[in-house]
């Protein structure tokens, strides 16, 4: 399975970002680690909990996934010094049958199913276990629903933008493709939190396939903020571009899929570029403070995003089985997250690029307004 299936089959994610070329006041950005009765306020689980998992580890296409998730979920109990007894269904055909079949077990909370279509016969048939979905869906009921999407890049971008940029850009290819789902992502995004004043609008400007800018040139020298949408084949040379042209000290903000290459393999040009990332691949800390046993294995890549996710699904279980509205996860592994019955919004970290390909992260850009738009 290629990367950009991996990421929109499960909606996979990342996302917060920012800022731009050229700028030296950066820090990295460093967190206090909670243990898990301080991350759902106060909630945590009970010694004896059954925890239930529903997930496609018997599925040959979707077992590495599912089995990073599985991974995620256990470590984070044994990480936990409270003992639950985590109960195991390998969703296949039948996932109603073997929803109907863990729910009999009665466990606190169920977590899963994963796949879309799965998730969606599922969810119109959830009873009195309180559960957590790993995907979204349209159908409306009693759950939450947790998922890692693409999108949250651009919502993220967007909300730190808000506050602070009036002519912003969003640099993304001519052809239809993912990269014209998050700029209109983006564009929506921003409209909502700061789109109110005729004076503000979000511009566009893209390219070709060989890379070259469709003339927007006023566009450009106007921008005050930058979001690139862009793979990592064609973001060294686009970035090139607009650094030539844009005012100096523009934020210039990347999505995760410039880091779609091995750690220490990316390109010179991309140095001071900043990109959205999951905490989890940017901060060693969080990775080292974390006693997992798959710690290692999952550090890096699209695998690594769902490690995460199966830790903090696992956190997210006692205010779910509370029936909080919002569930809030304080320094998640894949974010800041808040989950309502019905939508979630996570808020991430950022990573920047230095010299000889090697990136860095998290970091936080020193700046009064970009400070005041983060918090």
């Amino acid at each position: 399975m290629n990367t950009h299936a991996l990421r929109y089959w499960i909606i996979v994610v990342v996302a917060l970002s920012v800022l731009s070329a050229g700028c030296s006041k950066v820090k990295e950005w460093t967190r206090q680690q909670h243990k898990d009765g301080d991350r759902i306020d106060g909630l945590q689980y009970q010694d004896g909990d059954r925890v239930g998992v529903l997930l496609p580890t018997g599925n040959d296409k979707y077992r590495e996934p599912a089995l990073a998730i599985m991974a995620g979920i256990e470590d984070a109990r044994k990480d936990s010094n409270i003992k639950t007894k985590i109960i195991i269904e390998k969703s296949r055909s039948n996932v109603e049958e073997q929803y109907r079949s863990l729910a009999a077990q009665k466990p606190k909370v169920i977590i899963g199913p994963l796949l879309p279509d799965n998730v969606d016969k599922v969810a119109g048939k959830i009873g009195l276990v309180p559960t957590l979905l790993l995907n979204k869906t349209d159908i409306n009921g009693k759950f939450y629903q947790f998922a890692l999407s693409p999108k949250d890049e651009a919502a993220t971008v967007a909300q730190l933008f808000s506050g602070v940029a009036k002519n912003p850009i969003v640099v993304y290819p001519e052809r239809p493709g993912w990269e014209t789902r998050l700029a209109k992502k983006f564009e929506s995004e921003f409209k909502s939190k700061f789109g109110r004043t005729k004076s503000t609008k979000v511009r566009k400007v893209k390219y070709d396939d060989k890379r070259r800018i469709v003339p927007s040139l006023q566009y450009i020298k106007e921008a005050d903020a930058v979001f690139l949408i862009a793979d990592a084949d064609n973001a060294p040379h686009i970035y090139k571009r607009l650094l030539k042209k844009v005012p100096e000290n523009t934020p210039i903000v990347a999505t995760s899929h410039v880091t779609d290459k091995k750690q220490g393999s990316y390109d010179p040009e991309l140095k001071d570029l900043y990109f959205v990332e999951t905490p989890w691949l940017l901060d060693e800390k969080m990775r080292e403070a974390f006693k997992g046993e798959k710690t290692r294995k999952y550090s890096s890549g699209d695998l690594a995003r769902l490690y995460a996710m199966g830790i903090d699904a696992y956190h997210l279980g006692p205010g779910v089985v509370a029936g909080k509205s919002p569930v809030r996860l304080k320094d998640g592994k894949t974010g800041n997250i808040e989950l309502r019955k019905g939508s979630i919004k996570r808020r991430l970290a950022f990573g920047r690029f230095k010299k000889k390909g090697k990136r860095v992260g998290p970091v936080r850009v020193r700046s009064e307004k970009l400070e005041e738009a983060i918090r």
